[in-house]
């Protein structure tokens, strides 16, 4: 008995060393552009009080509890942070009032007893005298939320901008007196809800956007809740699967002629978007950002082994580096008439990212077919009296010269191609240190004569590069690069196999890289490739490193960013983050796959309307699709260029390796097909123009697509549809001309 203790007493301290333990080196925070808080002029009392406007936007303030309203002057509409009405809501109990009425529910970490703790703004400081709201010289005002029960103070900064209001929580000046540290914060859970008497709905960030309708009864359901980026690999210890995950740091609501675009500006790749329909814990529909500052993890000790997942006594892990996430800030865009709709958000994000990227364009007048070419494949190959894995040639790079050509003649005018496994590092999910094409696929003569080929057809060659994962039992990087998990241990995390999306066996775990060492790696693959070649990010995981070189998730995202804008030659990506939108010129897989939550009503091309005119792109692949007919009508309605995944052998040898999900792309097999809906793609987009300017749904399961000269009625249904006199048959679409 006295050894069990002992045991566990000693895991214990070993996990309180591996929280505890803070970084050595200085670290430089996320941001450095944020602007010291001003002391402004106190304000004081009931009554609200008008702090900043300009020409469009009036900004105003109650100091004694720092709700406020946001108004546009066009039409005097207000957008209000706490409901107007909320007094009135029968059903909400007093605890959810009272969380609405405030800015900010926090969770804190209670350091010595690893404890913790949930408070809101309202009864935990303003009730409580804890609050100040100052003026900031006309531009807005500051409310400092003081926590006296936990000693700690947040100042959260308003600001009003020519046509938004940015909204920050200025976390590099928070203060921390006691044992609490903040860990987590819910922010403006209640600005701009809609109650059951309003028509509207939420736009959410998954895949390419979904709506979430208003008052929809769907209060069976969990709540909405998707992390940007997908789920952080160093907390949760499996992949996710790539399809359906927040690309876009967006939510929005609208209210008829009156809409409200929220760009996450700072600190996104800490955030997640939460959405709640009426009928759950209010009669209000609302949707919001929270904010991840400090990472923690719930562990289990078992008294016999130590540390396990599963199962035992709970112990909280806490993050005690130092805070270098010194800001996060939403702007949230009012929008009116036309424009307060999703598409009329859509394209104001787009105009915020073409800002970001320079006005840069990409976006051809006709749509590229992209195709996923896969070139090699590891597969059981007898060797004496034993069975080995050997890279298998699935497409030599003639081979892909050959499908190229028979798809060209067949009337296919251009192409982005995708070429996974070409290297040798690549098959075998090593490393990808430089430019190495297998000897066995054809070399690199072959190669080049495949990316000549390509360029003659008014196409692109992007050779598939992962810098950021490999196999765990690959010694090509020294545990010094490579990212480690919150107890310190090495990161390893198991891949979720693409055909049934689960766990992939034990044997083979992955690693990534230390995040700081992804744009050196990056530059050092680019170097060494031929100017020629484009390069395709096809892994742009966003992970917590807690390891010797510390980096936050956002900075992260930052050094992704940074690899992307060094690679200097023409560069694409596969389910692209939007912070890449700037920087590469295709997008294989945009937006990925809509998830279909349950709470959510519709999937719409949120992404695909506002990255127009800044990337060239596709879905997910056709032929890897359950439903082809349907991706097909998905691609048309989006405005998307069409995609398949191809290999030139018969991709049976594939069925019992980790790429099994390939037994059924054999060229040979779809090079019909592909000539066929290509055509017929051409041809829709011939007739009303290739660039999706608005969208809507008309009927369930039926859309209707907006182009430069004409429409497309999409009918996903078993029944044919009756549109102003035109009929749109089962699963199919038809075409209306301007």
């Amino acid at each position: 008995m006295k050894r069990t203790i002992l045991a566990v007493l000693l895991t214990i301290c070993i996990v309180l060393s591996f929280s505890s333990c803070s970084n050595s080196s200085s670290v430089s925070m996320v941001y450095s552009d944020i602007e010291k808080i001003s002391d402004g002029t106190k304000l004081s009392g009931e009554e609200s009080l008008v702090v900043a406007e300009n020409d469009l936007l009036s900004l105003s303030v109650e100091p004694n509890t720092a709700a406020f309203k946001l108004t546009v002057k066009e039409n005097n509409y207000i957008w209000n942070s706490v409901p107007s009405n909320l007094e009135n809501d029968t059903f909400a109990k007093p605890a959810v009032k009272n969380m609405m009425r405030g800015q900010l529910v926090i969770e804190c970490g209670d350091m010595k007893n690893h404890i913790v703790s949930t408070y809101n703004s309202y009864m935990d400081s303003v009730e409580l005298g804890g609050l100040t709201v100052a003026q900031n010289e006309n531009k807005g005002f500051t409310a400092f939320y003081s926590f006296p029960a936990i000693s700690i103070t947040i100042p959260v900064r308003y600001t009003l901008k020519e046509d938004h209001l940015e909204a920050e929580i200025v976390v590099g000046e928070i203060l921390e007196e006691g044992d609490y540290k903040v860990l987590s914060a819910e922010f403006l859970s209640a600005f701009g809800a809609g109650s059951t008497s309003e028509q509207g709905y939420m736009v959410v960030p998954d895949g390419s956007g979904a709506v979430i309708e208003f008052n929809n009864k769907k209060t069976s359901y969990n709540n909405f809740s998707i992390p940007m980026y997908g789920s952080d690999i160093a907390l949760v210890d499996k992949t996710i699967s790539g399809y359906s995950k927040a690309y876009m740091p967006i939510f929005a609501i609208n209210k008829g002629n009156n809409g409200m675009l929220a760009i996450i500006s700072r600190g996104e790749a800490h955030s997640t978007v939460n959405a709640v329909i009426s009928g759950k814990t209010s009669s209000y529909n609302t949707v919001y950002p929270s904010f991840s500052l400090r990472d923690y993890k719930t562990v289990s000790i078992d008294r016999h082994s130590g540390v396990v997942e599963n199962g035992g006594n709970s112990f909280i892990m806490f993050d005690n580096k130092e805070q270098t996430l010194n800001s996060v800030a939403v702007e949230y865009y009012p929008l009116t008439g036309k424009n307060a709709d999703y598409s009329g958000m859509a394209k104001r994000y787009g105009e915020y990212l073409a800002e970001k990227s320079g006005n840069k364009t990409s976006q051809k007048d006709k749509p590229a077919l992209f195709l996923d070419i896969y070139g090699s494949i590891n597969a059981e190959q007898k060797q004496l009296f034993t069975t080995v894995l050997k890279p298998k040639a699935l497409t030599t790079f003639d081979e892909a010269s050959e499908i190229i050509e028979t798809l060209s003649k067949g009337g296919i005018e251009s192409f982005n191609v995708q070429l996974k496994n070409w290297s040798s590092s690549g098959v075998n999910d090593k490393y990808t240190k430089k430019f190495d094409p297998l000897k066995k696929l054809g070399g690199e003569k072959a190669l080049i004569k495949l990316s000549d080929l390509i360029e003659k057809n008014n196409g692109k060659l992007y050779l598939a590069a992962d810098i950021q994962q490999f196999k765990s039992s690959d010694n090509a990087l020294g545990l010094k690069e490579t990212s480690k998990k919150i107890d310190n241990s090495q990161l390893k995390v198991s891949r979720i196999r693409r055909d049934n999306y689960l766990e992939d066996d034990e044997a083979r775990k992955f690693s990534f890289i230390s995040a700081n060492s992804i744009p050196t790696q990056m530059q050092k693959l680019a170097s060494s490739t031929p100017k020629d070649f484009g390069l395709s990010l096809i892994n742009t995981e966003v992970y917590t490193d807690f390891g010797k070189n510390y980096s936050k998730r956002q900075q992260t995202a930052n050094y992704i960013e940074q690899t992307a804008k060094e690679i200097e030659k023409n560069a694409s990506a596969q389910f692209p983050n939007a912070f890449l939108m700037q920087y590469i010129d295709v997008a294989f897989g945009l937006g990925g796959q809509y998830g279909e939550y349950d709470v959510e009503d519709y999937g719409i091309p949120f992404y695909q309307i506002a990255t127009k005119g800044l990337v060239s792109s596709s879905l997910e692949s056709i032929n890897l699709s359950a439903n082809k007919q349907k991706s097909f009508l998905r691609s048309l309605e989006y405005g998307s260029s069409l995609m398949y995944t191809l290999t030139a052998k018969n991709s049976l040898i594939a069925a019992n390796t980790k790429e099994n999900a390939l037994y059924n792309c054999d060229a040979d097999t779809w090079k019909d097909e592909i000539i066929e809906k290509y055509t017929q793609a051409n041809s829709v987009y011939e007739q009303i123009g290739f660039n999706l300017v608005h969208h809507e749904r008309i009927a369930q399961n039926v859309f209707k697509s907006d182009f430069d000269k004409g429409s497309l009625i999409i009918n996903y249904t078993d029944k044919t549809f009756e549109y102003n006199g035109i009929t749109v048959q089962p699963n199919s679409y038809s075409i209306i001309k301007n």
